[in-house]
């Protein structure tokens, strides 16, 4: 990577941006708003690394302003910012203080991680996901609730709320559909993912607005990635089972769906490698993890080579 004039960290809040300007010094206070980002961008070098911490979506609208206006810019794990902290001997927490941290967490991050890159279109579609995962899950609450109720009152009214979620869910999932269609990359990319057994709309748009760097990892980094690869626990003599651990949870909990259809579908590999696992004595968790990142990586390897997945070996 080039050397890098400044590096600015942006502590992100709902209604502002703390900006700390690293060696400068620099700090100040700008409204988060499209506005506000685009002057942002003429206060600052064209060659300087700017890092967010991630905010739940707040981060959305600096992030692609300030991309689009061609800075370098990394999304951090609000986790590794705190651990950066912690190894600095930094305790007290402000937004001031957190956007200097962000700042000199930018110097280390710079170095490793990738800028952030994401299509308007893929971020339109991870935000319709997301909506889509808490009506789902207010859904099965009311499922499971209804099966209970000895207040036979309370059973049209919550039959009527799960209907409404219902109607909701679909309606999100056509306009998941909708954004994905009218736009070529992601089109063909879910194209190519739902040619594999299993695979259906929901993970192929799981997978493109939620793993966009999908194609351009190596493998094991596409399974360490989905949380599906075993991570070693070795200190001294001490020689742990590796446990798979982080990860993206949205795209696993879709991905374990996926493969389940996958594993009873016959003309999918993964069914007879599923099988060849449960017959060695396998328990099905671990089994099924195993087949979890034999799909994520055949995956990665068919949107690498731009092929379908009768092109994969079997």
């Amino acid at each position: 990577m080039p050397q890098m004039t400044s590096f600015v960290g942006i502590d992100v809040a709902k209604d502002k941006l703390d900006v700390h300007v690293d060696p400068s010094g620099a700090c100040f206070v700008i409204p988060n708003s499209a506005s506000a980002v685009r002057q942002l961008v003429r206060r600052l070098a064209p060659d300087a690394v700017v890092a967010l911490e991630a905010s739940g979506g707040y981060e959305r609208t600096a992030a692609e302003g300030l991309a689009q206006a061609g800075l370098s810019v990394l999304c951090l794990h609000p986790a590794d910012v705190r651990a950066f902290a912690r190894l600095q001997g930094k305790r007290a927490k402000t937004d001031r203080i957190d956007a200097a941290l962000i700042a000199r967490a930018a110097k280390v991050a710079a170095a490793s991680r990738k800028p952030y890159h994401t299509e308007p279109a893929a971020a339109d579609v991870k935000e319709m996901a997301a909506c889509r995962r808490l009506l789902h899950h207010q859904r099965a609450a009311l499922k499971g609730q209804i099966t209970r109720l000895a207040t036979k009152a309370m059973r049209p009214i919550l039959a009527h709320q799960i209907a409404l979620l219902e109607t909701a869910i679909r309606r999100i999932e056509a306009a998941m559909a909708a954004t994905i269609a009218h736009h070529q990359l992601l089109r063909e990319r879910a194209r190519r993912i739902q040619t594999a057994p299993g695979a259906g709309p929901l993970l192929a748009a799981t997978l493109v607005a939620c793993m966009p760097e999908l194609g351009t990892l190596t493998s094991r980094q596409a399974a360490s990635l989905t949380g599906v690869a075993p991570h070693p626990r070795q200190s001294g003599t001490r020689r742990a089972r590796g446990r798979c651990q982080a990860g993206r949870a949205p795209v696993r909990a879709v991905l374990y769906i996926a493969t389940l259809a996958a594993i009873r579908c016959k003309s999918s590999y993964l069914r007879a490698f599923y099988q060849r696992l449960r017959a060695n004595g396998k328990p099905f968790k671990l089994a099924i993890v195993a087949a979890m990142r034999k799909f994520i990586v055949a995956l990665y390897t068919m949107l690498k080579n731009q092929q379908d997945w009768q092109h994969q070996p079997a």
